[in-house]
């Protein structure tokens, strides 16, 4: 999240993460892991202007894919294939094609939107989606839309 708001008029920034599995429920279906992002710029207008910025970038990446090597130091590789890139009614969606040390690409979703001076990254992955299932990203615009919405009402 950090690469993405370089030079932004950056206030304070705060980043969650969530799984459904716990020590007692190891494989649960769905298996989410939800990390979410809250950016506070210094403006509405400065959060509008980053916004159309981070448009400009995700559009730019549709269809590419990045391979980070030796990940974690483990000699294999990490692959993302950025895909599905959309911006709709203030909503960046995209859906990133991850494969690690070789298996299956398997879907991370990702949303993106501003609420006042706020910009809301949502990043979902299910590790129960199987090949063949739909791929989207509309549990990630669930939690963006859900944290505009509390952001707006109480702004």
């Amino acid at each position: 999240m950090r690469q993405s708001f370089e030079g932004a008029a950056v206030r304070t920034a705060s980043e969650s993460t969530w799984h459904t599995r716990s020590p007692s429920t190891m494989f649960p279906v769905p298996d989410f892991d939800l990390t979410l992002g809250v950016v506070e710029l210094d403006t509405p207008e400065h959060a509008q202007n980053h916004y159309a910025v981070l448009v400009t970038r995700w559009t730019g990446c549709q269809g590419r894919t990045v391979v980070q090597h030796n990940f974690g130091g483990s000699g294999k590789d990490l692959t993302d294939e950025i895909t599905h890139v959309n911006d709709t009614n203030g909503m960046l969606t995209s859906v990133v094609m991850e494969s690690a040390f070789g298996d299956s690409p398997s879907p991370n979703q990702r949303a993106l939107t501003v609420a006042s001076r706020y910009v809301i990254d949502v990043r979902i992955s299910d590790s129960s989606w199987h090949t063949g299932d739909p791929i989207g990203a509309d549990k990630a615009v669930a939690v963006a839309r859900m944290v505009a919405e509390r952001i707006n009402s109480t702004a």
